[in-house]
């Protein structure tokens, strides 16, 4: 269709002309719009967060808002045990899991990107296929291998030495650290391969013409070289652990091990609800996230200056490892399996079970489909599947919505403050899950908008949480699409919202599509903010999963879980061949 079509189809004035508004663009409407809702949705509920921290009252107490503040929760926490022992259990368990998850990240990709090693394709399939594993199953099937009572992993060790004490303790922060590093090397990985597919080989054959063994050459020039990129993903798995939530609550939570998001969560939650010391907790968390944010930004600025990728066509440079081919590849895939195979089939095994048991004859013959019919028979499922499909469309699109246009405004328009609006849609970011419920709860609590305890601040906080990432994509995508269109059909008189709605948006498509269905698929598998904003009637898939785990219902858990993976499986696939065939990347 051509532009002076749509112009003659679609002629709308590009100007309001009436009133006090005679000299008002639309555009300027719209960003005056865009700009209050994001001051509303981020600034304001951490406004409640710092002013929370400097209160004794709660929300609802009448003296909230009065001028007078303290310090109390401060010198309250820093005082006590209640405190140092949450942060020092923060930083062992944020450090360890992400040395561990460092660690084998970069010698995954260092294995796929620039060894020999046999399947190294099927390496690169488990590392994707990890990722669709939340961390709230992840944790739980866990539980399955490893518990000291009922893990898989324990019975067996028993059984063939005869020990009475089992050999692993997950309930330990040794445990916590274990399954956060298997839950989050894929992000060292997806951080570290492309570096080292890119790299210029020049540098490490001169080396290795010098007379350089393997390993002078990568501590000397290789490591140097990914040195941005490295540090760059252990920032974020650092940021990621800090925050981590799912993990804490399902194996931390048995032996009392409180980290500082646990640590917000029940005191927002649980009776007498302690809000003052909460929020103290959460601005410090926030500092630290922050901090954490900023050195990441700082690095990936200054990225530029270590690439050695130019124009010249090259391969990097592939290390033969000879008789350690396959004893590399078995040792990888051994550590894969651990982290997606075995927590698979465990939940697999566990869903056809009434009580968790060692696999055995009289177990195979204890089979059945009872746990699946119990499933789809159970209120509670239904509830949580229903309302995390509505909020998972829902916050989808209302997310791509937002940020087409804040992409539009940011690279396509001249308008003063766009900048702030690119800062504003990314601050989100920087603030931890659970710490955003919290700050969303305190800000409804006060607030006189009927929507406590429904889907609809759900939805708000989805859209917030989710922004962030999908405003990137779709960023990365609108400044690849040349101007001329949108020139043309400006020049031919078309209005503001001609010109975005059918030529902008219509090249857009397969980033808007992919950006979509990976708002989508985290919605329906959040926990973290779920789980303070939820209740009767607004529950999501991970909080009934949750629920099940307290009451104990093992099998159906695994029967729930099994169904999920299997629906998230099915949408990364459809993720993934959208990305194929329209040559979107950077899905994660």
């Amino acid at each position: 269709m051509s532009v002076q079509s749509v112009v003659r189809r679609r002629p709308v004035a590009p100007v309001l002309k009436t009133g006090l508004f005679q000299r008002l663009e639309v555009k300027h409407v719209v960003l005056t719009l865009v700009t209050i809702f994001l001051i509303y949705q981020v600034v304001v509920p951490l406004f409640f967060l710092i002013w929370g921290s400097l209160k004794v009252v709660g929300p609802t107490d009448l003296t909230y808002f009065t001028p007078r503040i303290t310090f109390a929760n401060y010198v309250r926490i820093f005082s006590s045990a209640e405190f140092l022992t949450p942060l020092v259990n923060t930083l062992v368990y944020a450090l360890g899991s992400t040395l561990l998850a460092g660690t084998f990240g970069v010698a995954l990709a260092l294995v796929v990107a620039r060894t020999d090693a046999p399947l190294r394709g099927l390496m690169n399939a488990l590392t994707y296929g990890q990722i669709i594993m939340p961390g709230l199953l992840m944790s739980i099937a866990w539980v399955f291998l490893a518990s000291p009572e009922i893990g898989l992993l324990n019975r067996v060790y028993r059984d063939l030495t005869g020990a009475a004490t089992p050999a692993f303790d997950l309930y330990s922060l040794l445990g916590m650290i274990w399954v956060m590093a298997l839950d989050s090397f894929p992000l060292v990985y997806l951080t570290m391969v492309g570096t080292l597919r890119s790299m210029d080989p020049s540098l490490e054959e001169a080396a290795f013409m010098s007379g350089r063994t393997v390993w002078s050459t990568l501590r000397t020039i290789t490591f140097p070289l990914m040195r941005p990129s490295l540090l760059a993903g252990i920032i974020l798995v650092f940021i990621q652990a800090v925050e981590s939530f799912e993990v804490p609550l399902i194996i931390g939570l048995p032996r009392k091990i409180s980290v500082l998001s646990t640590e917000i969560y029940f005191r927002s939650v649980r009776t007498p609800v302690d809000f003052g010391t909460a929020a103290a907790f959460g601005v410090l968390l926030l500092v630290l996230a922050l901090g954490l944010l900023a050195v990441y930004q700082r690095l990936i600025r200054h990225q530029s200056s270590y690439m050695t990728v130019s124009g010249k066509a090259f391969r990097p440079r592939v290390i033969a490892l000879g008789v350690w081919r396959w004893p590399v590849a078995l040792g990888v895939l051994t550590v894969l399996s651990l982290s997606v195979v075995a927590p698979t089939l465990v939940l697999l095994w566990a869903s056809f079970l009434r009580f968790f048991q060692a696999p055995s004859p009289a177990a195979f013959k204890a089979m059945s489909f009872a746990n699946y019919e119990r499933v789809f028979a159970s209120s509670t499922v239904q509830e949580g599947l229903r309302n995390s499909l509505i909020l998972g469309a829902g916050s989808a699109t209302v997310v791509i919505l937002l940020v087409a246009v804040l992409a539009w405004m940011v690279y396509r328009t001249q308008l003063p403050g766009r900048r702030f609006l690119d800062w504003l849609a990314f601050a989100p970011r920087a603030v931890p899950a659970v710490l955003f419920a919290v700050s969303m709860l305190w800000l409804y609590l006060v607030v006189p908008l009927p929507i406590y305890g429904t889907l609809v601040i759900l939805l708000l906080a989805y859209i917030t949480r989710y922004m962030p990432v999908a405003m990137r994509m779709v960023s990365a995508g609108i400044v690849q699409i040349h101007r001329e269109l949108e020139e043309a059909a400006s020049t031919s008189g078309a209005p503001f919202g001609a010109v975005f709605f059918r030529v902008l948006l219509p090249l857009m498509r397969p980033v808007l599509v992919t950006a979509w269905i990976w708002v989508a698929i985290h919605a329906f598998r959040e926990l973290s903010v779920s789980a303070i904003l939820a209740s009767p009637g607004s529950r999501t898939v991970a909080v009934a999963i949750y629920e099940l785990w307290s009451e104990g219902s093992l099998g159906l858990i695994a029967a729930f879980s099994v169904l999920v993976l299997a629906l998230l499986l099915v949408v990364t696939v459809g993720v993934d061949r959208i990305g194929r065939r329209f040559g979107i990347q950077g899905i994660e």
